[in-house]
């Protein structure tokens, strides 16, 4: 085993490509951005929680990573909560030690305790409530593995162009979590959904190791103060760069990047 994932908090794979509340967050959320698969070269290649289980089980067992996974990029898991919950068994016999969590805006799940329960089955589960239903806060006050955000914030990814010239400040993004698109290609963070920066696919090379591998090669780089002219371009340009940012997922394994990064 080695340690190309240790210090990473969240492996988040994208299981579908929808969103209840797309329409409500266009152009402010990159699920209404049209431009957004451009990179795709073969659309009928589309992860699943068969995916997820396998690149899980080389992350945990042969990368040594310790953090989350989860179901979320601008996607909504919640609209496959059922088939997500169906398959958790079959991932934790897999592979042992997952941590499994959910980030949903919970607009498509019921208030009863049938359409509730699955959630239990998550180790963590983020709730964003980004039409003010207050009434979760009742619903699911026995559920501790819930998080319940009652007033969460869109950024300004989609509004803010790139900065003209490189701004050399180091962002700390890749840290916190890397994600594989519902076409199975690598992204390095969050604000990079149109693909600029280039780490991979799981269906060439190497797939899910050598995205990893990309990734932190790409990593090392964007988290140099100053960042190199080596570090990719969409990174050097980039008006979003997280030097502290709210985005921890697991503080316990950040404790440990701030000592080795000096964040």
């Amino acid at each position: 085993m080695n340690d190309t994932l240790k210090f990473l908090q969240s492996l988040s794979f994208e299981v579908n490509i929808r969103c209840p509340l797309a329409t409500l967050h266009e152009g402010i959320c990159p699920i209404s951005d049209p431009h957004r698969y451009d990179h795709v070269k073969n659309a009928a290649q589309k992860i699943t929680l068969d995916t997820v289980r396998e690149c899980a089980a080389v992350a945990y067992g042969e990368l040594g990573f310790r953090g989350w996974v989860q179901f979320h990029y601008f996607n909504d898991p919640g609209l496959m909560l059922r088939e997500i919950a169906a398959a958790i068994p079959a991932m934790r016999t897999a592979v042992p030690g997952i941590r499994l969590g959910i980030f949903t805006s919970g607009v498509m799940i019921g208030r009863n305790a049938v359409d509730l329960e699955p959630l239990r089955l998550f180790d963590g589960v983020w709730l964003r409530d980004y039409l003010g239903n207050r009434d979760w806060l009742k619903e699911l006050a026995d559920f501790p593995n819930v998080r319940i955000d009652t007033a969460p914030v869109l950024d300004k990814r989609m509004t803010t162009p790139p900065a003209a010239e490189p701004t050399k400040v180091r962002c700390r993004r890749c840290w916190d979590e890397l994600c594989i698109d519902h076409f199975g290609y690598g992204h390095v963070c969050t604000g990079d959904w149109r693909r600029a920066v280039d780490i991979g696919d799981l269906w060439t090379g190497r797939g899910f190791i050598e995205i990893c591998e990309r990734f932190n090669s790409a990593r090392d780089l964007i988290c140099q103060e100053p960042m190199p002219p080596e570090a990719p371009v969409f990174c050097r340009h980039c008006l979003l760069s997280m030097r502290e940012g709210d985005c921890i997922i697991d503080h316990e394994i950040f404790e440990e990047v701030k000592v080795k990064r000096g964040f």
